[in-house]
């Protein structure tokens, strides 16, 4: 009784980290205003849109626009962190 109890609450305990929200990730800059944010994402969206040589199928050009989204905003200062971590 007790065991089954024991593994019951194992299971609870996982599904509960697996359904759990993650905690959202805030671009930051020092000195970079909103509008400097804004400026950003749109100038990286449309870098990562621009069609890439030699990359093909929807999973790989995602990925890549993906990579090619996050360089273009760590290369103008933007990195990402968590919430706390930004305050």
């Amino acid at each position: 009784m007790i065991r089954n109890s024991a593994a019951l609450m194992i299971v609870l305990f996982l599904v509960a980290c697996e359904t759990s929200p993650r905690p959202t990730l805030r671009w930051v800059k020092p000195g970079g205003s909103a509008a400097d944010l804004e400026a950003a994402r749109t100038a990286c969206e449309d870098e990562a849109m621009k069609p890439q040589l030699g990359v093909e199928g929807d999973g790989l050009q995602a990925q890549g626009r993906a990579n090619i989204f996050m360089r273009c905003m760590n290369g103008r200062g933007w990195h990402q962190v968590l919430p706390a971590a930004a305050d």
